[in-house]
C-alpha cells in the first residue's frame, strides 16, 4: 500500500519567496556597493623586475649599472653607475621618456663630485655644481627663468678665485669675463650660438685695454693692439687653421701700423705667407714687404729679407705709379733696413684656459688623502 505525500502550498510558495527576497537583498547590497566605490582596486602582479644590474663592458670605464624601475609603469627611474678605475658612483635620475632630470657624482671617499640638474633634452645642464676630487669647487650653473639665461662661474684650483664667469642666453650668444687669480680683469668675451667668440678684449694688471681680437672671412683673425690712451698702434692679420694634435695654428698674413691719432696708417708689414689650399699656410713668420706711407703722399716699398735688410726699393706716387726704383745685393753694404718690432710679428695674446688649465695640473694633488 503505497502512501501519497501532500505538500502543503502555503509551505512551498513562502519558501520561493523567501528565496526570492533573499537574492532581491543581494543584488541592492551590490548595487550600493558599486555606488560607493566605481572604481573597484584591481590587485595585480608586476611584470617587471624591481631592479637590474648590468655589467660593463671592459674596454669602458664603467664596471656595472644598477638599473631600477616603477613598478606600476615598467619604466626605468633611476640608474646607479659603479665606475672601474676611478670608483666613483653615479646616481642618474630619470624622466618617463627616458631623458636625464637629475645627476649625483661621488668619489669613493664620499666626497661630491657632481650635482646637476638637466633641461627637458637631458644633455643641457641648467643648474647644479662641480668640485675637484679634493672637495674644492671647480665650477657652478644657475639659471634664471625670469632673464631666460643660464649663468656659469669657473674656479682657480683654490676654489674660491674666479677665474672666468658666462652668461648664457636662450639663442646661444653669451657674454664673459675672465680674470687672473688674483681678481684682476684678464679678458671680456662675447659670442654667438655654439661657443664661437665673435669679439675679445685683454686687459693689463691694471684693468687697461691692450688687444682686441675678432675672427674674420676666411678663416683669418684680426688682433688690434692698443696704446695705453685708448688709441689703435697696430692690426695683426693672422691665418688661423687646426694643427694635426686639434690646437690652432696661426699664420702672420700682415701688419698695420697706426700713427699717435690711431686712425692713420703709417707702415704696412706683408709676410711671404701662402695658401697651400689643403687647409695650412707655408711661408709665414717672416716679413716680406714693407710699405711706408709718407706725408707728402708718395708710399716708399721695400722688398726685405729675412734679417731684415732691403732687397728692392720702390717710391710710388699719390696714385701708385712707381717713379723710381733701386736693387741691392748680398754684398752691397749700403742697402737699406727695416726696423720691426718683434712683438709685431708674433701672436700677442695668452690662452686663460691654458694658463688655468696648468695651474690646476700642478696643484691637483694637494688633498692629503689622494
Amino acid at each position: 500500500m503505497s502512501v501519497k505525500r501532500k505538500y502543503k502550498p502555503l509551505l512551498v510558495l513562502g519558501a520561493a519567496f523567501a528565496l526570492t527576497a533573499l537574492l532581491a537583498g543581494c543584488n541592492k547590497d551590490d548595487k550600493q556597493a558599486e555606488k560607493k566605490n566605481p572604481h573597484p582596486v584591481v590587485v595585480s602582479t608586476p611584470s617587471c623586475p624591481a631592479e637590474k644590474v648590468e655589467p660593463g663592458d671592459e674596454s669602458t670605464p664603467v664596471q656595472s649599472t644598477r638599473h631600477i624601475y616603477d613598478q606600476h609603469t615598467c619604466m626605468e627611474v633611476e640608474r646607479q653607475v659603479f665606475y672601474r678605475t676611478t670608483h666613483n658612483n653615479e646616481d642618474i635620475m630619470l624622466r618617463p621618456d627616458g631623458t636625464k632630470l637629475s645627476a649625483h657624482l661621488e668619489n669613493n671617499r664620499g666626497t661630491v663630485l657632481q650635482d646637476v640638474k638637466y633641461a627637458s633634452d637631458g644633455k643641457t645642464v641648467i643648474d647644479g655644481y662641480q668640485n675637484r676630487d679634493d672637495g674644492t669647487r671647480v665650477k657652478t650653473i644657475t639659471r634664471d627663468a625670469k632673464a631666460n639665461t643660464t649663468t656659469t662661474v669657473t674656479y682657480w684650483w683654490d676654489g674660491k678665485s674666479v677665474f672666468s664667469t658666462e652668461v648664457a642666453n636662450a639663442d646661444g650668444s653669451f657674454t664673459a669675463e675672465v680674470h687672473h687669480k688674483n681678481g684682476a680683469l684678464w679678458m671680456k668675451r662675447s659670442g654667438a650660438s655654439g661657443g664661437t667668440v665673435t669679439h675679445e678684449e685683454t686687459y693689463d694688471a691694471n684693468g687697461v685695454l691692450q688687444y682686441s681680437r675678432e675672427p674674420q672671412p676666411g678663416s683669418m683673425s684680426l688682433v688690434t693692439t692698443y696704446r695705453p690712451d685708448g688709441t689703435v698702434k697696430a692690426k695683426q692679420t693672422f691665418a688661423v687653421s687646426t694643427n694635426y694634435s686639434g690646437g690652432e695654428s696661426r699664420t702672420l698674413i700682415s701688419v698695420d701700423e697706426y700713427a699717435a691719432d690711431g686712425k692713420t696708417l703709417t707702415r704696412k708689414i706683408t709676410t711671404g705667407a701662402t695658401n697651400s689650399g689643403y687647409g695650412y699656410w707655408y711661408g709665414g713668420g717672416y716679413p716680406d714687404t714693407v710699405e711706408t706711407h709718407n706725408a707728402d703722399g708718395t708710399t716708399t716699398v721695400h722688398k726685405v729679407r729675412y734679417d731684415g735688410r732691403v732687397s728692392h726699393e720702390e717710391i710710388r706716387d699719390a696714385t701708385g705709379k712707381v717713379t723710381s726704383q733701386k736693387d741691392w745685393t748680398w754684398s752691397d753694404t749700403d742697402a737699406p733696413s727695416e726696423k720691426i718690432d718683434s712683438t709685431l710679428t708674433s701672436y700677442p695674446l695668452a690662452d686663460p684656459q691654458k694658463t688655468w688649465s696648468n695651474a690646476e695640473s700642478s696643484s691637483q694633488f694637494r688633498d692629503p688623502g689622494l
